[in-house]
């Protein structure tokens, strides 16, 4: 009877359920350990598709698929008569909000993979939450305390070791590669994302809100598509391909976004960003044996640190909180 109110805020169900149908400690304990094992995989996956079609498809051509077909498919599940609830007349802050986190980060992270690496990628863009936590210092939404700082610090430190591939004394003349470019403008913007999304409170339910957020950032793209399909011809869609889309769409869209959105309701926000910190490690694992990514020593340099950082910047949170 406990359990289900601290679980899911229901009323007792022993007057509806026979004892040996109430969930255990000890399933509600695995239920939460799969969670924090396979979300931040199914997060991790993206780039590593990014990667596998980088020679098939263009990045605006991925987008335009991966963010239409997981909207369509979340808005049947769903129903679409519950767009009803939605505030048509604050539509475009969505819509910009979709253009920018299911959008440009989404091309972003596709330009960089397609001449880059997918840990790459992975390893950058884990570092938005060290930028978040500047903003939040420097608008006095957090107090800057020696732990904070110094998990900011290892994290940053971690992607400069990356993007650098440690050649630290030749810093300031060493050019970033392309790839890297990209994966840190994408960082940046799903940084601004993650702030909008924090400081307004959105009236549309999360399923709804992934739809039409879904929605403007395929059709945000599609004026890029259309010039990459001028340039390149069409996507090359065979069975391998579209193994990757349904990999892509089913997964690492509309299963990240919701086993997400549970980890965070069951097992609350610090434990689900600890877990979190955790997808570059998925995704580089991934990499190599999924599409033979090679692996080098500023990798594991920089994303022990990069993780080391995320970790230290959750306990401090954590502690405060």
């Amino acid at each position: 009877m406990a359990i289900c109110r601290i679980l899911n805020n229901q009323p007792a169900a022993s007057d509806h359920l026979p004892i040996n149908a109430l969930p255990t400690n000890k399933s509600i304990t695995m239920v939460k350990f799969l969670l924090l094992l396979l979300m931040p995989a199914a997060v991790a996956l993206n780039p590593v598709v990014g990667r596998a079609l980088a020679g098939a498809f263009e990045p605006g051509q991925l987008t335009v698929v991966r963010w239409l077909a997981a909207g369509a498919l979340v808005a049947i599940v769903m129903g679409l008569q519950r767009l009803e609830s939605f505030s048509w007349q604050k539509w475009w802050r969505v819509a910009l909000l979709g253009a920018l986190g299911m959008g440009f980060c989404s091309y972003a992270a596709y330009a960089s993979s397609k001449v880059g690496t997918a840990t790459n990628v992975s390893l950058i863009y884990t570092c938005t939450a060290a930028l978040v936590v500047l903003y939040e210092i420097a608008t006095r939404q957090v107090r800057p305390g020696f732990v904070l700082i110094g998990g900011v610090v290892i994290c940053l430190f971690g992607a400069v070791v990356i993007v650098t591939r440690g050649e630290f004394a030749q810093l300031i003349a060493v050019k970033p590669a392309v790839g890297d470019l990209w994966a840190l403008a994408g960082m940046s913007a799903w940084a601004v994302y993650t702030v909008a999304m924090k400081r307004r409170a959105t009236e549309l339910d999360p399923l709804l809100l992934f739809t039409v957020m879904s929605f403007a950032g395929s059709v945000a793209f599609v004026p890029v598509a259309g010039i990459e399909t001028l340039r390149a011809g069409l996507p090359e869609l065979d069975f391998h391909a579209l193994m990757w889309i349904i990999a892509l769409v089913l997964i690492a869209s509309v299963g990240a976004n919701l086993s997400y959105n549970e980890a965070i309701r069951r097992t609350g926000p610090i434990l689900t960003s600890a877990a979190l910190s955790l997808s570059p490690l998925y995704t580089a694992l991934m990499a190599v044996a999924l599409v033979g990514e090679e692996l080098a020593w500023f990798h594991a340099v920089g994303g022990a640190l990069v993780i080391i950082g995320l970790i230290t910047i959750n306990f401090s949170r954590a502690r405060e909180g």
